[in-house]
Parts: structure tokens; sequence; C-alpha cells
């Protein structure tokens, strides 16, 4: 489990903590980021401080290949085809050597032109990889894969691997990115969240998702359906017009804890209003416990950073026991 504190990744002494959007945070937002940060396909280091984010000193951790890992079902050791899908960017994702592919994280921003997917794209299965590194494509036999998938879902956040399937044609699986973002807010909000890859058959195996999520930001109700029915209850959602949650289609990356120590899940999907936020270089999003909730628990409201936050007992009782790569769609 990783602690979220803020709005992003801190790293210091103690170690990696993971950020959310979380309300309470009271420093005011990085105001100005060099693009090459969010863009450097290696970087060699982690901020320790928001002086260095806003400097533009530090970069972020290098994709490390091992001489020893091997990506699996690969016929040769490089490409200079261009591969992907083309999105509303017009750009397409380039298919690199295998030694220049990147894995995603939190911070860095994705391959352009791959396929973003709808709220409802979901198919209810989980896509588990069988090898330490997975080639994950634009689209289904492109030349060469756009990004490099690692078994732990960030290489940061050791938490094992578990992608919520949206798409399968002959031979090929479509899942949601398990980290990362198209596009800083900023620069095209719609770009943000909902990318997808495709992965080989052959390099996962595909499990019923048991648990399904509904959030509804107008109603400010969770619905969460699992194998004891369906259970709705109250909650808290971003401010409207200021930090909005993010809707549509997301998926759970892993358990999290908050600032405060309430437990939480990890979506993949970032604000599409906050680049990023108390000192931070990432705008998580997550469902998490928190006090004081800041909203009558028989009304629910609007009170967060972006972050769902849900009454304790709702959370013990419901989604404690959720898995990643369950889908979580947000209208």
């Amino acid at each position: 489990m990783r602690k979220v504190f803020g709005l992003g990744i801190h790293v210091g002494s103690a170690g990696l903590l993971l950020g959310g959007l979380v309300a309470g945070c009271t420093t005011p937002p990085v105001t100005s980021v060099p693009d090459a940060f969010w863009e450097a396909p290696y970087p060699t280091h982690a901020p320790t401080s928001a002086e260095e984010i806003l400097t533009g000193d530090a970069v972020l951790p290098r994709s490390v290949f091992s001489a020893e890992v091997k990506l699996p079902n690969t016929g040769a050791d490089s490409t200079d085809g261009q591969s992907g899908a083309t999105d509303k960017s017009g750009a397409t994702a380039k298919a690199l050597p295998f030694s220049q592919l990147k894995q995603p994280d939190l911070v860095r921003l994705l391959p352009p032109g791959l396929t973003q997917v709808g709220a409802d794209a979901a198919l209810n299965q989980i896509a588990t990889p069988t090898a330490k590194l997975t080639p994950a494509y634009a689209h289904p036999n492109d030349a060469g894969p756009v990004l490099a998938l690692n078994e732990d879902t960030d290489m940061l956040l050791n938490m094992p691997a578990h992608w919520a399937v949206v798409g399968q044609s002959d031979g090929w699986v479509q899942i949601l990115t398990p980290v990362g973002r198209g596009s800083l807010p900023s620069k095209d909000p719609s770009l943000v969240n909902h990318h997808t890859v495709w992965v080989k058959s052959t390099d996962v195996t595909l499990t019923p998702a048991e648990y399904q999520i509904s959030v509804d930001t107008t109603a400010y109700t969770m619905t969460v359906t699992g194998p004891s029915g369906s259970h709705t209850f109250h909650v808290g959602v971003g401010k409207v017009g200021k930090t909005e949650t993010p809707k549509g289609l997301c998926a759970i990356v892993g358990k999290v804890s908050i600032q405060t120590g309430e437990p939480g899940l990890l979506t993949n999907c970032q604000s599409e209003m906050l680049d990023y936020f108390d000192g931070a270089a990432d705008a998580a999003t997550a469902i998490h416990e928190y006090d004081p909730l800041g909203f009558n628990p028989a009304t629910g409201g609007a009170v967060s950073n972006g972050c769902i936050r849900v009454p304790d007992s709702s959370y013990e009782k419901y989604l404690i026991d959720i898995p990643a790569g369950t889908p979580v769609v947000i209208r």
C-alpha cells in the first residue's frame, strides 16, 4: 500500500509517496513547469521539492530495461515503422526500438495517437500479464510496440498489474492504460484520460471482473455491483467548475492510503482541470475515506479537489476488497 499526500509524487528520505486529488492541501499549485519535464523519454532522477519542479532542475525516474529481461513474442530487435491509431490530436504513436520503449508512469505523457474509449467500453474482464514486461501496441498488427507495461503497473508503485479490458480482436486484447495521461489539462483536457493500448492475447490471462463501480457526480452517489448485489450510497465529488472529478471510464490501479491515513483505491484517471497540485507532478484521482468528509453522508456533495470521498462505513462494507482492474464509470 502506498500513501497519498496532496496531489502527486513526493520523493524524499522516506521514499515514495503516491499522490491523489485529496482536499485539505494548503500549498498553492506550482504555476510553471517546462514542457520537457513531462515529455522527456528518459529522465534521470525524481524531483525532491516543489522548487525543483518550478525550475525544471529535476526529471523523473528513468525507464530501466535490464539486458536480462526479454520482451515476449518479439520477432526482431527493433523497428523503424510507424504505428498507431490517430486520435483528435492528429498524431500517431511511433513504434520505437525495444531498447527505447518507455514504461508509463503517473507523471510523464503517454505516446500520442493512442485510441480513447467512451464510458461504456468496459467488457467487465480483467487482463493479468504473464511476464515481467509486456509489449503494448497502439493498434493490433502494428509493426511494433509503443510502450512496455510492467508487471507492477508502474515501476514506482510496486502494485501488481491487472488491466481493465475494453476490446478484443483475433489474438489481441485492448486494455485501458494503467497509468499516465495523454496531455496536460492546460494543453488539452480532452486528451488527458481514457487511452488504450493493445496487447497480445498470449501475453495475458483473462478473468471476469467481479465488481463494477459507477459514480453519478450530479446525484453524488456511488453504486458498487459485485457478488453480493448492487449497493448505492452517497459520496463527495470534485467542486463544479473548479476541481471536477474526471468523467468517463476509469479503472482501479491498486490500494493506497491518503495523507490522514485513511484507505483508498487509486484509479488510472487524472484531473482534467489541474496539471498538478501542492508541489506534486501529477493529479491522480482516488476513491477514499476522508475525515472530516465535508458533506452530509445522507446527501453527498461537491467538496473535493477531484477525488471521490466515501463514508468510512460504506468503504469498509463495499470497497475494501475491490481488486485492481475493476472498471469505474463516472458520469
